[in-house]
């Protein structure tokens, strides 16, 4: 495999100093992408991004309501109140900053999310976590191995009847998950090794799926909830941590391999093509690509983005 002669001497194959699922989905497409934004830290430039999206708020209100859980007790009336007076300001902070902006308010956006949040709360969470006890919420999972951190957030840990459960939230407007598809989603499967790996404890993966988007009148076979459980074992818990050490091995060695079918829509792909043309990717680099040093576990920087930043309960939306 050819090696791009620009990284030769800025890159001393010195692994980031952490590990965690958001790399591995990197790693897993392609072996040079992750090089290219974890170890020689490029982050492409972008132009305009409007996120403010739905499952990133969703998810930030599911991190909120648990917290109230754990704080108060499930079916606290406290909850429901506090909740409403949460999006009531978050609703505002958005109005005013978008008015500044002179950008268009979207109230289905907040329409939407409510129902769905106040749905969850008023007729799954009675169903699905009556006996919930020890919950963690938004919890750091951290493990060292070989001076290196392998770790992650994991969005709801509980135990239920002596066993324990670590769950993720998703959400969309059509479930694509299912009890075989949660043991291969390779978030879960990390954060259960690592929590395997910390406390001797097999936990039981799960995916909490809500409908962003609610229909009032659904049409048959529309999932607006569920919760779809695995079934790990101590044995598969070992093997996939057998696994993570190896790409831990060969992430040290250097020996990174291009994935050729993922090129298409990959940022850094230019600098591949250039490489191959026996280019340099100098000028690539400069013109397409932000140069400051990140921290190996953040997103892309925000420099080269153009429009506003709204906080909303600590989570960052960039228009």
């Amino acid at each position: 495999m050819n090696k791009l002669v620009v990284f030769e001497q800025a890159t001393q194959q010195v692994v980031p100093e952490s590990l965690s699922p958001s790399q591995l989905t990197v790693w897993n497409d392609c072996e040079q992408r992750w090089k290219f934004s974890y170890v020689d830290k490029l982050s492409p430039r972008r132009g305009r991004v409007v996120a403010f999206e739905k499952g990133s708020y969703i998810h930030e209100m599911m991190h909120y309501y648990y917290q109230l859980v754990r704080e108060f007790g499930l079916g606290s009336p406290i909850i429901m109140v506090s909740i409403q007076e949460r999006f009531k300001q978050d609703l505002a902070n958005y109005i005013m900053a978008c008015n500044d902006h002179d950008i268009p308010v979207d109230m289905n956006f907040y329409r939407d999310i409510s129902k769905a949040v106040i749905d969850y709360i008023n007729l799954q969470s009675p169903l699905i976590d009556k006996g919930m006890t020890e919950i963690l919420v938004e919890h750091h999972l951290e493990y060292v191995y070989d001076g290196r951190l392998f770790h992650g957030f994991a969005d709801l840990i509980y135990k239920k009847e002596g066993k324990w459960h670590i769950r993720d939230h998703k959400s969309g407007v059509k479930n694509t998950y299912e009890t075989k598809m949660v043991e291969r989603v390779e978030q879960l499967l990390f954060y259960g090794t690592i929590f395997y790996k910390l406390t001797g404890e097999v936990a039981i993966p799960e995916i909490s799926f809500i409908h962003s988007a609610p229909p009032t009148s659904p049409k048959p076979g529309t999932v607006i909830f569920g919760l779809f459980e695995a079934a790990h074992t101590k044995a598969s818990y070992e093997t996939y941590w057998n696994h993570l050490v190896r790409i831990h091995e060969k992430q040290k060695s250097s020996q990174v391999e291009r994935n050729y079918s993922a090129c298409k829509y990959c940022a850094y792909y230019p600098i591949c093509r250039a490489d191959l043309r026996g280019y340099s990717a100098e000028n690539i680099i400069k013109y397409r690509f932000n140069g400051q040093i990140q921290n190996s576990d953040s997103a892309s920087s925000d420099s080269g983005k153009t429009g506003f930043t709204l906080n909303l309960g600590g989570h960052r939306y960039h228009y």
